[in-house]
């Protein structure tokens, strides 16, 4: 039995009334937005680079 679709027009309007717009909670610009990214690359590395010493001392 193949699948139909009904297009319920005055339906699909009512329900689409009852959407709201998500309200703008913070505007961030792209260089706030890379700052973040590099900041965050970088404590990740940091983190990374720690927990490889602490293994390798852990071996020693």
């Amino acid at each position: 039995m193949p699948a139909e679709i009904i297009y319920d027009v005055p339906k699909l309007n009512e329900q689409l009334s009852w959407f709201k717009d998500i309200p703008v909670v913070s505007n961030f610009t792209q260089p706030q937005c890379l700052d973040n990214y590099y900041q965050m690359k970088m404590e990740l590395t940091r983190l990374i680079i720690e927990e490889v010493k602490s293994l390798k001392a852990e071996i020693n």
